[in-house]
């Protein structure tokens, strides 16, 4: 499809369709060297979490964790649907003791078949809804399965092969049932073949463009035909359909799609609100609004002919940390379409392909 774009901007949208490598060690020990990693529901005193050393020379937006686990018993681990982040600032060469594993963030996860340097594994996958940024430093950064033993099994995390990155792999069993004490210590210390997690970390390095899907959606006014927050994330032609409602008003809009997500910083350097979409008669206009917390109303910020062939367009903020709720850090924007003069049909609809927000440090 022939798509036309039309950029509000002064400087040019750099969509971060590919995120940068910030740390590989991605390749597994041919020797099969695993060592568990999993927080238990069911035999909550042996959860264990595993944490491994990065270090990013440029400031970096995480987008994306990738883990590989054992797979040598097929059954287990198909149910896993989440596992828990952390990341911690680095001091030394093991993570701090308030460093408490069990408070990370729960991320949504994809689990696959994979084989790795030669081992059948599972392909563990956390892209952030909500990417994390972090200045140039080092940190721990460890991603947890979440399952019960009772009904999924048990997951082993496979090492990384040959020397270590950095410093060695570290683990945290907070209930000791293992009896190896509640504190970090190393993994190798157990395992003597196990030096760092086989893992990926990936996203923005230095100040690139971060692309923020919408986590949630209402129809102020319009009715919904099909479609929701997966057609909103990304540009592929599947649609969220609204159908124009009912309005008290001429100048009230008849599709009001209202898009909410959560920045992942209070203050940004850049905002912007990116929206592809077309509607199925001419005539129609749409309008795009941001929503500024700091004077509570939505801010105008784009007005154009609407297209009935996908179109994007790409507006800004003018004071970005005005658009990021002090405290929350929620963000909210808003796209109106409605007939500005005579219209040939009284029934017209609005097909969003991508409602997301473009997010700098």
């Amino acid at each position: 499809m022939v798509k036309k774009f039309l950029i509000l901007s002064l400087v040019a949208t750099a969509f971060a369709a590919n995120a940068d490598v910030l740390y590989d060690h991605s390749t597994a020990d041919a020797g099969g060297t695993n060592f568990v990693n999993q927080e238990f529901s069911d035999f909550p005193t042996f959860s264990t979490y595993q944490v491994d050393d990065a270090t990013f020379a440029n400031p970096v937006v995480i987008q994306k964790v990738t883990i590989w686990t054992d797979r040598n018993n097929t059954t287990w681990l198909t149910g896993l649907t989440t596992c828990r982040l952390n990341v911690y600032a680095k001091s030394g060469p093991l993570p701090l003791a308030t460093d408490d594993p069990t408070t990370g963030q729960n991320v949504s996860v994809v689990i696959t078949n994979d084989v790795n340097n030669g081992l059948n594994s599972y392909k563990i996958v956390a892209t952030l809804s909500t990417p994390i940024p972090e200045p140039p430093g080092s940190y721990w950064i460890g991603l947890t399965p979440e399952l019960a033993f009772g009904t999924n099994g048990q997951c082993f995390t496979r090492g990384g092969t040959g020397a270590p990155i950095g410093d060695l792999a570290a683990f945290r069993n907070p209930g000791n049932g293992f009896a190896f004490g509640t504190n970090w210590q190393t993994v190798n210390s157990h395992q003597p073949t196990y030096f760092d997690v086989c893992m990926l970390v990936e996203g923005t390095s230095g100040s690139g463009e971060v692309t923020i899907p919408p986590t949630g959606f209402s129809l102020f006014r319009g009715v919904l035909e099909s479609g929701g927050l997966p057609e909103l994330a990304a540009s592929d032609d599947m649609y969220l359909v609204a159908r124009n409602g009912v309005t008290a008003l001429r100048t009230e809009s008849p599709i009001t799609l209202d898009t909410n997500a959560t920045a992942p910083t209070q203050t940004a350097s850049s905002l912007k609100f990116r929206v592809e979409d077309h509607v199925s008669i001419t005539g129609l206009t749409q309008r795009i609004d941001m929503f500024n917390f700091t004077l509570g109303q939505y801010a105008n910020l784009s007005v154009l002919s609407a297209t009935t062939t996908d179109s994007v367009t790409t507006v800004t903020a003018p004071t970005p940390n005005d658009f990021i709720e002090l405290g929350t850090k929620v963000i909210k924007s808003r796209t109106r379409i409605r007939a500005d003069g005579p219209v040939f049909t009284n029934t017209w609809r609005g097909f969003f392909d991508q409602t997301v927000w473009l997010y700098t440090p």
